[in-house]
């Protein structure tokens, strides 16, 4: 079996990942995953459920999608709700 070689360009990467058409990209990704969290989340009045939102945010390694609830409910995180991780691998194929 032969070997490989492989050389990554850090310059170029950090420029992919500050790219306007990657945060498009995560975008939407993002709106798919909120979609499907809102859908999933366990409720009792739906406003923890509304409350999910994601944002797109510049880093120091570029584009970030952030994917919550908003600070009223976060005990949704406390309940181990797992609606946001469940719908990024429904979303993202994992």
């Amino acid at each position: 079996m032969a070997d490989a070689t492989v050389i990554l360009n850090e310059a170029e990467i950090k420029a992919l990942l500050n790219a306007e058409w990657f945060r498009r990209s995560l975008g939407g990704y993002d709106s798919r995953i909120v979609a499907i969290s809102r859908s999933t989340a366990p409720r009792s009045s739906g406003r923890g459920a509304a409350s999910i939102h994601g944002e797109i945010t510049s880093g120091a390694d570029g584009y970030e999608g952030r994917i919550s609830w908003d600070s009223a409910h976060r005990y949704m995180a406390l309940q181990r709700s797992h609606a946001i991780q469940n719908a990024a691998y429904q979303v993202l194929g994992r």
